[in-house]
């Protein structure tokens, strides 16, 4: 098998690792900016997981019909004007843009689904991705960068519109035009420093350690010179474990998120992502609930996150 993993990274089918050293040890005590985030990061996902819960279209579209209201509001909260963009005339994508000195420049796309799976309050699956795109939205608000910076909220991911024509992602990426970098923020909630709780699909389950303490940034081989620079960026500014890996689709679990989307009108596109079931036991399932997400390592990727928009955006 570690024939068989060596071979595809020669041909170059598969890229492994990012620039520089991933984080080890203990994590930097936290100061006051990142304990108020972290404090409005789990409000987010108590509002989102425990408050409104299910936000499926299937099981409770009016749960979904308050998530949505609820983002906005957020959004709007910070100071955005929001654009609603209807998707399957049911549901919204929420669509905050922060303006760019260079309109000319492709944007940048940041994003992450608020709906959930049927029968799950979708705490890690996707409250802590939403909680983590409002935050950079936040801290984002008074930047001036050279690119366009586009924040959006999609709806309809999971099933049965995941993989079709009625996600709300692929209504975005087909209405946006050409795009510099997408990142989507995918089940970024859940940690564990206890041997044996990470496991990979193939091939990288030969590569990785089995400690799920990190944060995973996944993409396609197209676009494995975002993946790098993504990945210099964090681990230049954040200290915090993180792995990164870049292959052909037939990986199972590779396309799973929205940057597929933007993958399909040729963008470079990756997800930011815990590994999602890979990890975490409670994936689509009613148990993933707010208890399962550590919103402290939320806002340390946050944080991270915050770093690597702005330098895509200066480009």
């Amino acid at each position: 098998m570690r024939a068989v993993v060596l071979a595809l990274l020669a041909a170059g089918c598969v890229k492994t690792g990012l620039p520089g050293r991933s984080h080890r040890g203990a994590l930097p005590a936290a100061d006051d900016a990142l304990a108020e985030s972290t404090a409005r990061i789990g409000a987010h996902v108590h509002a989102l997981a425990a408050d409104i819960g299910r936000r499926s279209p299937v099981t409770s579209a009016k749960g979904l019909d308050r998530a949505e209201d609820y983002v906005a509001d957020a959004l709007t909260a910070q100071g955005w004007e929001v654009v609603r963009q209807p998707v399957e005339k049911s549901h919204d994508n929420l669509i905050a843009t922060l303006p760019g000195s260079d309109g000319s420049l492709a944007p940048v796309v940041v994003g992450a689904h608020y709906d959930t799976a049927a029968y799950t309050p979708g705490a890690d699956d996707n409250a802590s991705g939403v909680a983590s795109l409002l935050e950079i939205a936040r801290a984002m608000r008074d930047d001036r960068p050279l690119r366009t910076v586009i924040f959006v909220a999609w709806t309809h991911e999971e099933p049965p519109n995941f993989a079709t024509p009625f996600m709300g992602s692929v209504a975005h990426a087909q209405s946006v035009g050409e795009v510099h970098a997408a990142l989507s923020i995918e089940t970024i909630g859940m940690y564990s420093d206890a041997r044996g709780s990470q496991h990979y699909p193939f091939p990288f389950s030969v590569l990785y350690p089995n400690r799920g303490d990190f944060i995973g940034f996944i993409t396609n081989t197209r676009s494995r010179r975002l993946l790098s620079r993504v990945g210099r960026t964090f681990r230049t500014t954040e200290p915090f474990p993180s792995r990164g890996a870049a292959g052909p689709r037939w990986i199972t679990g590779l396309d799973w998120s929205d940057h597929r989307s933007y993958w399909s009108i040729g963008a470079p596109a990756l997800m930011v992502t815990d590994t999602a079931l890979f990890r975490n036991p409670h994936y689509h399932e009613p148990s993933d609930t707010e208890e399962v997400v550590d919103p402290e390592r939320i806002a340390r990727v946050t944080r991270g996150l915050v770093a690597v928009v702005r330098d895509l955006a200066s480009d």
